[in-house]
């Protein structure tokens, strides 16, 4: 077998070969060449060609009493085919490398979609007042519960829907939870037809039924409200009261943006439409403690920062920005930018060095 194939590439040589003879030698030098180890990243074409030619000279041992043999117009019909062989190994070469190269494109690029770190999506828990926990991510579309004439319902879209069901509602002192981990956010209807929307490390306290003359929840983390519009006997108007940790918004029908996370230097409410009345204890000029009441406009943000309360300009798409799915940040220092990146993604983030001081802009979505 060893000396068929000899004599076969002594053919070759000496451009002899049948079509059928010389179809099987190219095979054999694609296979060889498509063994080379083609490196990763981009291309040299001298070197790939070299490469190949240095391949095609191990492949092909000569004898020297052939060579002593071979005529000067043998070799003139031997550099002619092997010159067409190797410009068709060559472009075997370069179709190897191309899919070489694309596969392994492909194949990196599906090994970091497979670590992509996801977004967050409809996640939270649910606590009723007998201290039940319903995990809302894994709950069943439908019924949930009832408590005091309220029925609790998973919607089909991954909601939580409070509806008053019947003269039966009325039982006071019963209050639930909903909290969102990190990665997590949820949509909740409250029983008067408010509609909340709860970011990532958040919870909001409100009771199965409003009674008395307010309606009055208790927030942490950041939240969205579209507040309806409720009034009591008298057609007097039954306020919506938000109530965080450093301070307390009064609504009467209106949607606006409550930021209160614990980590935050900061909390503030960002007015889209309506109106509101923040209060808070503030810190004067004197240093002396008082409630101070401001009221804002649309297009006005309300900052509570430092034991002082002040109202500046708002920029609302920006402020709510992560209702819809998005980030938007303007000169926002880096802490603050990751801290809601770790919310909204669930990671933990770790600095090494020294910490930027410089502002950043952009959008992520």
């Amino acid at each position: 077998m060893k000396d068929d194939a000899q004599k076969l590439l002594s053919k070759y040589k000496l451009g002899t070969c049948t079509p059928e003879e010389e179809a099987l030698i190219n095979n054999w030098y694609a296979v060889e060449v498509a063994k080379q180890q083609i490196p990763e990243g981009p291309a040299d074409p001298l070197e790939e060609e070299q490469l190949i030619w240095a391949g095609i000279k191990a492949a092909i041992p000569v004898s020297h009493t052939l060579e002593g043999e071979i005529k000067t117009r043998k070799l003139r019909g031997f550099n002619k085919w092997i010159g067409i062989a190797a410009s068709l190994i060559l472009l075997l070469a370069i179709g190897v490398y191309s899919y070489h190269q694309q596969y392994s494109h492909e194949a990196q690029m599906a090994k970091l979609r497979a670590n992509d770190i996801k977004p967050g999506g409809k996640k939270a828990v649910l606590t009723l007042a007998s201290g039940k926990k319903i995990v809302l991510t894994d709950a069943l579309n439908g019924a949930l519960a009832t408590e005091g004439g309220v029925k609790i319902t998973k919607t089909g879209d991954g909601q939580l829907e409070y509806t008053v069901s019947g003269t039966d509602a009325g039982a006071e002192g019963l209050y639930n939870t909903i909290e969102t981990p990190r990665g997590g956010q949820y949509l909740v209807h409250l029983p008067d037809g408010t509609s909340v929307w709860l970011n990532a490390m958040s919870s909001l306290t409100f009771p199965t039924v409003f009674t008395g003359n307010r309606r009055l929840v208790r927030l942490k983390g950041e939240g969205y409200f579209e507040v309806a519009k409720l009034k009591m006997k008298g057609e007097k108007k039954k306020p919506f009261v938000v109530v965080t940790n450093q301070q307390t918004v009064l609504v009467y029908g209106t949607h606006f943006n409550v930021n209160s996370y614990a980590d935050e230097g900061e909390t503030t409410t960002t007015l889209l439409e309506g109106s509101v009345s923040v209060s808070s204890l503030d810190r004067g000029q004197n240093s002396k403690t008082m409630i101070k009441i401001v009221k804002l406009n649309p297009g006005q943000q309300a900052e509570f920062s430092n034991g002082r309360l002040k109202v500046q300009p708002a920029n609302a798409e920006e402020a709510i920005a992560w209702k819809n799915g998005k980030f938007k940040f303007t000169n926002e220092n880096i802490e603050s930018l990751m801290r809601k990146v770790s919310r909204w993604y669930d990671v933990e983030v770790e600095y090494r060095g020294n910490i930027s001081k410089e502002g950043f802009g952009g959008q992520v979505s």
